[in-house]
Formats: C-alpha cells, sequence, structure tokens
C-alpha cells in the first residue's frame, strides 16, 4: 500500500470513524482546503477537525468506508459509503434516530505526505430523502 492510501486509510479510520482528532496534524496540511458533500468549505486542520465534530455530533456510530479507490501520481480518488445514526440536528432535520447511508466520492490531492485538499461529491438527494422519510413516517 502506498504512503497516500496509508495516509487516506487513516483519515477515514482514525479521524473519522474513531473520532480521534489528535491525529489530523500528522495527516492532514497545515493549509488544507476541504469541501464536504454538505457543502461545507474549510481551511487548515482547525477548521476540518470543527466539521468532523460537527458530522459526529448529529450522526452517532458515524462511519466512512472506503469501497474503491484509484491512485495516480500527487492524486487520489476513492469511492465511498457515508452511515450513521441520526441523533442530532442535521440539514436542519430534528433526530430521527434512524440510520442514514449515502454513497459518495472524495478527491485528494497531496503536499509530500500530507492531504492538501480534499473535496468530497455525496448523493445528498438520497441522504435528504431518507431524512424526509423518516420525519414522514414518523
Amino acid at each position: 500500500m502506498t504512503e497516500q492510501k496509508k495516509q487516506v486509510q487513516r483519515f477515514y479510520e482514525q479521524l473519522w470513524n474513531a473520532h480521534d482528532t489528535t491525529v489530523a496534524e500528522a495527516i492532514l496540511h497545515a493549509d488544507i482546503a476541504f469541501r464536504g458533500s454538505l457543502g461545507l468549505e474549510k481551511r487548515g486542520r482547525r477548521e476540518v477537525v470543527a466539521y468532523v465534530d460537527m458530522v459526529h455530533a448529529a450522526l452517532d456510530e458515524y462511519r466512512c468506508i472506503i469501497d474503491d479507490w484509484i491512485e495516480e501520481g500527487q492524486k487520489l480518488c476513492a469511492w465511498m459509503t457515508f452511515t450513521g445514526i441520526h441523533r442530532g440536528t442535521f440539514l436542519g432535520f430534528a433526530p430521527t434516530h434512524q440510520r442514514v447511508t449515502w454513497a459518495g466520492c472524495a478527491w485528494f490531492t497531496f503536499a509530500g505526505d500530507k492531504i492538501a485538499s480534499l473535496q468530497v461529491l455525496g448523493d445528498i438527494d438520497g441522504l435528504l430523502r431518507q431524512l424526509q422519510g423518516s420525519v414522514q413516517g414518523s
């Protein structure tokens, strides 16, 4: 496994899945440019960590699953599954206590061994349908 793949694996397994924000300095460039599938743009490690915290506050047992990935040079693209239990206000929806799951794609670029930028495109329409369906079905 390449160093870049190891960093992406740490990004998801440790920062996101284990919610261990202490690893941010080791894997994220100090001035990382981040755009998540929720439409929010963040700059720098501190803002990315705040984004991770926000998602974890809304989605309990939040997990990012790498389904597949490809790598070329300083770029890596990962096909993802995102899932969690909706326990806090999320995208304007009060907690439904239901599991939500959606697909996405994450585009990473690197500066040396650190993640320098990341753009995530997710199936937000599918996520919103799940949240709306849970509210309507209550």
